[in-house]
């Protein structure tokens, strides 16, 4: 597997050439190459100071110099003799080592050994009240589990018996019908927040994509046979970088919301395959909302409740944008078209998806169809917002819809078919 180093290429930077400092570089690369490793270039030329931060094959010369250090574990700079400034570069092995840059070997020995010695000396000062206060601390906290434990079986105990779903900041609701999901807003973002992994059984594989595999698993509860359903999304070691970003965004606080995908925790973990990278979310078992549209025919109550709670979504989120019903484009672009195609249709051609007359037959759909329209503006300033879009479907009418239907059991035209939803 390649090595991840920091990969910002060529940049500003307030680093000098005394001591050490820190490269500030906020990307994380896989190194393409098995054998390339983590390099770091410090440059002063016409009062400009830039760092490059790299992943680099040794065999091969890296600004006209060989790098003769990339055993180390730590990036040591060393001054190299060439035209035109300053010039220092430093390689090493160990995974993002060219984040920290030290161009003083001695300085940094030195201040290391004077922080140990400090910090030995604090130690022995302050041992006999450390330790009275670590013994209190484990004498409380045992305390502390033994009650909480007894107050998680009680809890426990009483959910089996009712079946009901109750306040999770205890104990979460157990899944005794695995045909929906049943994790709580109030348990989202809440599980795990230890290095301890998460009792997970994979149960069957439910969906397949560039990056990761989704499957459907068992959250075990306590020593009981009993079991929450939720969805594992699987990385494999050289998609770090995919896994990591999707942690980041599913652990803001703010992402918490009922129509937004509900988070419990990230894993990293060690198998047999090698190591992964786990997302672990509520599961629903009727899959995406074009999955759905594609093998059902909705009816307009459907449309108007979907409609409203994927504006609500993106509203929570403070989006411009709203969601389409159908997948855009669908009859000029093939099924995953690339960017340059969308631009090409979007922005060159200012091409926007067309909607069949036969909706426009109905109330609530063309009222729908109007909100539509209004948000493919082609000027930003004149698009509703997400949170207008939201308002637009609590203001609608479900008896205004059904006075646009022959009958009772008339549905919405098969066209609807979407693509993205929870």
């Amino acid at each position: 597997m390649g090595k991840l180093c920091k990969f910002c290429d060529v940049k500003l930077t307030t680093c000098t050439n005394e001591g050490h400092c820190c490269s500030n570089c906020n990307i994380t690369s896989i190194c393409e190459h098995k054998n390339e490793i983590c390099a770091a270039v410090w440059r002063k030329y016409n009062g400009n100071i830039t760092l490059e931060t790299i992943c680099h094959d040794p065999t091969l010369e890296l600004h006209g110099y060989k790098l003769d250090d990339f055993n180390s574990k730590k990036c040591f700079m060393k001054e190299k003799k060439g035209a035109g400034g300053l010039l220092y570069m430093c390689s090493c092995k160990d995974d993002e080592c060219n984040d920290e840059i030290i161009f003083s070997e001695s300085k940094y020995i030195t201040s290391s050994t004077e922080v140990k010695y400090v910090i030995a000396l604090v130690a022995v000062i302050c041992l006999v009240p450390l330790l009275v206060i670590t013994i209190a601390v484990i004498i409380i906290f045992y305390f502390y589990r033994v009650q909480r434990r007894s107050k998680l079986n009680k809890a426990w105990e009483k959910n089996v018996k009712s079946r009901k779903h109750k306040d999770c900041s205890d104990v979460c609701a157990i899944m005794l019908d695995d045909d929906r999901s049943d994790i709580s807003s109030t348990c989202a973002n809440n599980i795990n927040h230890n290095t301890e992994l998460l009792p997970i059984e994979l149960d069957t594989l439910v969906g397949k994509g560039r990056f990761a595999e989704v499957y459907k698993a068992k959250l075990k509860q306590n020593t009981s046979e009993q079991f929450e359903t939720v969805a594992v999304k699987i990385f494999s070691y050289e998609e770090y970088a995919s896994w990591k970003t999707e942690k980041d965004i599913f652990s803001d606080i703010n992402l918490k919301h009922e129509n937004i995908l509900q988070f419990l925790t990230a894993e990293e973990r060690k198998t047999d395959l090698g190591k992964q990278y786990w997302l672990i979310t509520a599961f629903h078992s009727r899959g995406n909302l074009q999955e759905y549209l594609i093998k059902h025919i909705v009816s307009w109550e459907d449309l108007w409740k979907l409609g409203g709670s994927l504006a609500r979504g993106i509203a929570h989120l403070h989006s411009d944008h709203t969601p389409y019903y159908e997948p855009p484009f669908g009859s000029k672009v093939r099924e995953h078209p690339c960017v340059e195609s969308m631009k090409d249709n979007v922005l060159r051609d200012r091409g926007r998806p067309e909607i069949p007359c036969s909706w426009l037959n109905h109330q609530g759909i063309q009222k729908v169809c109007e909100t539509i329209v209004e948000c493919w503006d082609h000027d930003p300033e004149a698009r509703l917002t997400a949170q207008c879009v939201a308002e637009r479907f609590n203001d609608f009418d479900y008896q205004d819809g059904l006075s646009g239907r022959s009958s009772s059991e008339e549905k919405i035209p098969e066209e609807s078919s979407g693509n993205s939803a929870k």
